[in-house]
């Protein structure tokens, strides 16, 4: 018998078809991990974001109190899920940051709570009965419902001009009002009074120069102002900023505020700025002319005391300025000078506006998307005042969009939270 010798080629191929075959298992076996791995991550994930969107629904149920100390949940009492709560005040707005973890995985919501609009008292207007009736001249639509004096509303001839609107002044359904107006949330009012008489800081002034931003998870970063005039400009600040002074702030164009609060004695915005902020002082706000102000800014004048000399409240936006958010103000101690928010010509607000004084509006038109709550209109002239004349004005509250939240500032605030703007997530 022949004994046939196994070349060293064919065993050179027989071991590179064996290192092949075991890479190809390897590598089997790599991808059957990964995948395991990722559908793993991908379930962890799933549970994350369920977990997430349990603990915003909690938050959200929280109507009353704040947490400024986090809270510490076990959803399933299984010490591997978990959810950590927060919720502070931010001006007119909540912030909530709820914090979902699994193991080593988490995800993080933070993001600004308002409230949704009671429908029961939304309206278009709600002027307070002083037994004066609603002239109306121009160009003036009031679209919605509306609360209005015992005397009515009626068209009138002011100044050369008549009325020259539909035949029903008023589309929707009138209610008689009251003297005084649906009052402002005492709380909400009570924790602004308090950041007003507060100027104590924890950050330099330095830092008001250049790109400052604080995220809204991380501490409060407060700047407190000397009793000098500070001016805001050529510069940003965004995120959990506030700034405190004793006097007045001027904020220039230049600067760019992103969520920002600002608490002053006055504040004067300079022409042309943009920006997203909530102002509050206890004398005056002026806006300047062509500003623009994004959804949701709020500026507020608060009266806190009497002063010796009668000096009236003031809240004054120049002309063709954009406002979308809030315009109050507030009283603790009526004075015989009523509070004035005063608009300029073709300025327009998307939001509402409320104060227990008087709403001067331009002869040039004003638009207003939402509804306004006073006691009296204002028109002037150069020889003449007329109160509670309505001249080429726009009043619609069907002009915000059905997604619009408001404040539990203001009467019309319902009960129900929700969500109005994302500020991190990861």
């Amino acid at each position: 018998m022949t004994v046939k010798k196994v070349s060293g080629s064919a065993l050179y191929i027989v071991i590179v078809i064996a290192l092949v075959i075991g890479v190809i298992c390897a590598a089997l076996v790599a991808i059957a991990a990964f995948y395991r791995l990722q559908d793993q991550q991908a379930h962890r994930f799933e549970r994350l974001q369920h977990n997430l969107h349990s603990g915003i629904e909690q938050l959200l149920a929280n109507t009353g109190t704040t947490l400024t100390d986090v809270k510490s949940i076990d959803l399933y009492n299984d010490g591997q899920d978990s959810i950590y709560l927060q919720k502070y005040t931010w001006g007119l707005y909540d912030v909530g940051i709820v914090k979902a973890c699994k193991l080593q995985d988490t995800l993080t919501g933070v993001f600004t709570i308002a409230r949704n609009i009671d429908s029961t008292k939304w309206t278009a207007l709600y002027l307070a009965d002083e037994d004066r009736p609603l002239g109306v001249t121009g160009k003036t639509l009031i679209k919605g419902d509306a609360y209005l004096p015992a005397a009515g509303v009626k068209s009138t001839y002011v100044d050369g001009r008549q009325y020259e609107g539909p035949k029903n002044i008023i589309s929707g359904k009138t209610t008689r009002s009251k003297p005084l107006l649906p009052e402002l949330d005492e709380f909400r009012i009570k924790l602004l009074r308090e950041q007003l008489s507060s100027i104590k800081g924890n950050v330099s002034q330095s830092q008001l120069t250049g790109t400052f931003s604080n995220q809204f998870q991380h501490v409060e970063q407060i700047i407190s102002a000397s009793k000098n005039i500070l001016t805001l400009s050529s510069g940003s600040l965004s995120g959990r900023i506030t700034i405190h002074s004793d006097t007045t702030v001027v904020i220039d164009s230049t600067m760019t505020l992103d969520n920002v609060l600002i608490f002053a004695k006055a504040i004067d915005v300079k022409s042309g700025f943009h920006g997203r902020c909530q102002l509050f002082a206890t004398d005056s706000i002026r806006i300047g002319k062509r500003c623009q102000f994004n959804y949701p800014s709020a500026a507020g004048v608060i009266r806190t005391k009497r002063y010796k000399t009668q000096v009236p409240v003031q809240l004054r936006l120049e002309v063709a300025t954009e406002f979308n958010g809030i315009l109050f103000t507030y009283e603790k101690e009526p004075d015989v000078l009523k509070p004035v928010i005063e608009l300029g010509e073709h300025t327009n607000i998307t939001g509402q506006l409320h104060t227990s004084g008087y709403i001067r509006l331009s002869e040039k038109g004003n638009t207003i998307k939402g509804s306004i709550f006073c006691s009296r209109f204002l028109y002037r002239t150069a020889f003449s005042t007329f109160e509670n004349y309505l001249i080429n004005a726009t009043i619609s509250s069907d002009g915000l969009s059905p997604y619009y939240m408001t404040t539990s500032l203001l009467p019309i605030a319902a009960n129900r939270q929700q969500i109005l703007q994302w500020l991190e997530r990861k």
